[in-house]
């Protein structure tokens, strides 16, 4: 029949493709979907708290530094404890560099805007390249790509946010949400793919 069977059920015409998802990758997806959104819908009230010096920054800021451990349990059950607490580390660092580039964003502070967005960058490097040394079905340049343009996703919003500029904060930041659901997608569809072998 081709790539598809037909199934009745209860008098409904279901097509079956070949390429249907378990409920088990269904759930990696999601959970690696909404963990990657969280990270960037927590930055995105991190810069709104520091820009508008909000009462809410240090509970926010501690929030936002625990996101990478909320990733833990999830990698190592496919990767073991050591590339998890390696990810962690990295993700950890992504994260801090972010927020200090943003304080020096915030403060008119360039030279630790500068620096601390350098940092940003060769954080994500190396995050890039551990990702791609431990999963054959994560490229390297595709880490790289995604996590570029998320720090200057990132950097437009704040710039935005802090010009008065909402509705091109709001359009930034939309458009941040979509790439953090296709790194989440990426991700799991290389543990998928791994874990068919």
């Amino acid at each position: 029949m081709g790539c598809c069977q037909m199934i009745n059920t209860n008098q409904n015409i279901i097509p079956k493709t070949q390429y249907s998802v378990t409920f088990d990758q269904m759930n990696i997806i999601t959970n690696f979907q909404r963990k990657w959104t969280h990270i960037a819908s927590w930055t995105r009230a991190f810069l709104q708290a520091t820009i508008y010096d909000l009462p809410t920054l240090k509970v926010v800021s501690d929030k936002l530094l625990g996101l990478p451990q909320e990733f833990y349990d999830l990698f190592s059950h496919f990767y073991g404890t050591q590339n998890a607490q390696e990810f962690v580390r990295l993700l950890s660092n992504c994260v801090m560099s972010g927020m200090s580039a943003l304080k020096g964003m915030r403060n008119g502070d360039q030279e630790l805007a500068n620096t601390s967005t350098a940092q940003w960058y060769k954080n994500s490097d190396e995050l890039a390249s551990f990702l791609a040394k431990i999963e054959i079905y994560w490229d390297e340049n595709t880490w790289k790509d995604f996590l570029y343009q998320y720090i200057k996703l990132t950097t437009d919003e704040m710039i935005s946010q802090m010009g008065g500029n909402y509705e091109q904060e709001m359009a930034i930041f939309q458009r941040l949400e979509d790439l953090s659901v296709q790194m989440g997608s990426y991700m799991s569809r290389g543990i998928i793919a791994s874990n068919k072998k």
